[in-house]
């Protein structure tokens, strides 16, 4: 994606910041699967991640490459509407997406209409039918009546820059790197709330905007410390050089400090929560809030806020231990298979824990060295358990890749093999060696 993404903009800073937050939420979506077991869908699973852990985490991370990068793009122009990138969404009039923000901040920004910005010049005696091609999917993209590629949409815009350039009237170069970027973000941003309306509802990615302004005001408040004591450091420098290193020097050293401070409200609620009553002591997030500030709070408590739709029942998790005892008892009988399939289907969780159903199947045959017989239980527990089996899924996993093996099952093996790595998650037989 780096490498791609030089292609479009000559900007290391802003290349390493989205580099950055998209690290942050493959870690700790990976971290999801690998740790937590649930018994919800993978689209269930998603919109989970995104509503206990993906804003703030998104928040955390903009602010971070927001701080690490000012002194490298000071000179980036982006609209005034602090929220840009973000719909705007009416109930009469439905949902607007960034990208039509953008395209009209672009014309804004450059001095002219929609119609001159992609056809300089027109009139009923100029033909050109790149331009007016040019012009009508913008016009299609600004109502939201087609979505364009991101090359469709860069290739546009070069060509009418171009086209402005011509009639003199050509946007300086600081503009249109600034604008390429806008583009980048509010394209991207754009199709993801799409999608996310398409699969949860725009009442949804409503709820999700509002968290968003809440927890950026509360984080806004962050680095008024940070700015006290870097200011006049940065006063005393010599020359560029040095001020950009007491600048990466100073935000490395604030953003520990600030970690720290997240991983002390995470202690001390995990701490004092009472497991029996649900609930943390009267007058703590108070005093949280006074000591660390809003935001570290307000980020330490997100994961624990769980919508009522994602909670399990109570017949789940009984279920769930009933079929631990069952694989740790010896002497597995195919019978006991049977019934504990029949207890999940009579209890209404069989969706949810059909994976351990088959998994105990495939231990049977497996105990049974019939591997032959093991490989399509293995198989098929394997698949459903992927985003659901949570830290159940290290034995699991291993056993699959070994039965594969044992059956000869070379493409069954490699996607083995491959989802564990990607949450990795350890092969016994390779431990850290990389796959050949």
């Amino acid at each position: 994606l780096s490498y791609w993404l030089t292609d479009i903009l000559p900007w290391p800073a802003l290349i390493q910041a989205i580099g950055d937050v998209l690290s942050d939420f493959q870690e700790c979506y990976t971290d999801l699967l690998r740790q937590d077991g649930s018994y919800l869908s993978k689209r269930q699973t998603n919109q989970y991640f995104i509503s206990t852990r993906a804003v703030p985490l998104l928040v955390l991370g903009l602010h971070r490459s927001r701080l690490r990068c000012s002194a490298e793009m000071f000179w980036m122009q982006m609209p005034e509407d602090r929220y840009w990138f973000l719909p705007d969404i009416d109930q009469q009039k439905g949902m607007s997406l960034p990208l039509s923000k953008a395209l009209r901040w672009a014309y804004a920004k450059c001095g002219v209409s929609q119609t001159q910005f992609h056809f300089p010049g027109k009139s009923p005696s100029v033909e050109n039918p790149g331009l007016q091609q040019n012009l009508d999917n913008a016009a299609n993209w600004l109502h939201n009546k087609t979505f364009p590629s991101l090359p469709a949409l860069l290739k546009n815009f070069k060509e009418s820059f171009a086209a402005l350039a011509d009639r003199g009237q050509a946007v300086p170069p600081e503009t249109q790197i600034s604008l390429y970027a806008l583009l980048l973000f509010a394209r991207f941003s754009s199709y993801v709330f799409r999608e996310l309306a398409s699969a949860y509802g725009e009442s949804y990615v409503a709820g999700l905007c509002d968290q968003f302004r809440k927890l950026d005001r509360y984080m806004s408040y962050e680095p008024g410390e940070f700015y006290r004591e870097i200011l006049p450091a940065l006063k005393r420098t010599q020359n560029a050089d040095e001020e950009l290193a007491t600048w990466q020097k100073g935000v490395a050293h604030y953003w520990g400090f600030f970690m720290e401070k997240i991983c002390a409200v995470q202690d001390r609620l995990a701490y004092a929560f009472d497991a029996d009553k649900g609930k943390f002591p009267p007058q703590l997030i108070d005093e949280l809030q006074r000591e660390f500030g809003l935001f570290p709070v307000e980020y330490a408590l997100h994961p624990m806020q769980v919508p009522r739709d994602f909670e399990a029942s109570e017949k789940f998790f009984a279920l769930l231990a009933q079929g631990f005892e069952l694989k740790r008892r010896g002497g597995l009988r195919l019978e006991q298979i049977d019934q504990y399939e029949a207890d999940l289907k009579k209890e209404e969780v069989f969706a949810q824990l059909d994976w351990f159903a088959d998994w105990l199947r495939a231990i049977f045959y497996y105990g049974q060295e019939d591997y032959k017989a093991a490989m399509p239980h293995y198989r098929s527990a394997f698949t459903k358990a992927k985003y659901r089996a949570g830290g159940n899924q290290y034995k699991l996993v291993n056993e699959y890749v070994e039965v594969a093996a044992k059956n000869g099952k070379w493409m069954w093996f490699k996607q083995g093999i491959a989802w564990a790595q990607y949450l990795s998650i350890q092969i016994r037989w390779l431990r850290d060696e990389e796959p050949t």
